[in-house]
């Protein structure tokens, strides 16, 4: 199976690469967090030009906070796993994993409420997001009769497509999105980064994962004269999400000015990037 993370689904069907590096995808070491701002002191290396190397010196930890018993509790059952874990591959056992994955499993297990370790350490949980890119097929450049801008009604009907998708059903909280033109401004579609909303994300993720999305938005576009039978299987693809620095990067591919070289379009269609909200979670 071909892994299509770091491609764009671009104008008129083609895949371009985004050159992203796998590092991308690493989770956050909740308990190794945990453990560091639960500590009074911790050292600092500071370059001494004297001896030509670098001195630990202690100091006070800024970061401490008193941890409750629950996260104590946690990290403590963590560590003594740790020992046995380190034990085994001491001995030359294979197949042992130290994945941040595998840590923070064990990590959220032992604490019992993975909600009170985000809490403790004041960072807002990270949940999914998703991008889908949307590439008709218009049957041909739909260039007004002076070749400088789209016909009338076409944006707004594609518009109207993206937004009454993204609307329905409460499985998006809030979203971000694009209609460009392209390379040589005669091929319309669209790029968007939607949110998550996490509290029915399971749902949400088994509609996309089945290909329910797109079922839907041809739904919407067959409803548009200026969009019927516009929309087939080829012309979208979704990309989940899973941390902070992909989201970044395909947001910051929705901005023009931001764009690798080769993705630029001939002219930026309207605003540029639609930023909504739908609704809070709480």
């Amino acid at each position: 199976m071909v892994n299509n993370i770091f491609n764009i689904l671009n104008e008129k069907q083609k895949i371009l690469s985004l050159n992203y590096k796998e590092y991308n995808m690493k989770s956050k070491d909740l308990y190794r967090l945990c453990l560091s701002k639960s500590k009074r002191l911790t050292t600092e290396r500071e370059f001494n030009a004297d001896i030509c190397d670098y001195e630990e010196n202690v100091v006070c930890n800024n970061d401490y906070k008193e941890p409750p018993p629950r996260i104590t509790y946690g990290m403590k059952v963590v560590h003594e796993w740790e020992i046995d874990l380190f034990d085994s591959v001491a001995q030359g056992i294979k197949g042992i994993d130290l994945s941040i994955e595998k840590y923070n499993k064990k990590f959220i297990t032992a604490v019992g409420d993975e909600n009170l370790i985000w809490e403790y350490l004041g960072i807002e949980k990270f949940t999914p997001s998703v991008m889908i890119n949307i590439s008709p097929d218009w049957g041909g450049d739909i260039m007004d009769k002076n070749g400088d801008e789209y016909g009338d009604g076409i944006i707004e009907d594609f518009t109207s497509c993206i937004e009454g998708y993204l609307g329905e059903g409460n499985r998006y909280d809030y979203y971000s999105y694009v209609i460009e033109c392209g390379g040589e401004g005669t091929h319309l579609h669209a790029h968007i980064v939607a949110h998550i909303n996490p509290r029915i994300g399971k749902s949400v993720e088994k509609h996309l994962a089945k290909g329910n999305h797109t079922i839907q938005i041809r739904k919407r576009a067959n409803k548009l004269k200026g969009m019927e039978g516009t929309i087939k299987g080829v012309g979208i693809q979704k990309v989940f999400l899973r941390n902070e620095t992909l989201v970044k990067d395909k947001l910051d591919y929705l901005v023009e000015d931001l764009k690798p070289d080769g993705h630029k379009n001939k002219y930026v269609i309207g605003k540029g990037r639609v930023d909504k909200i739908l609704f809070t979670v709480k």
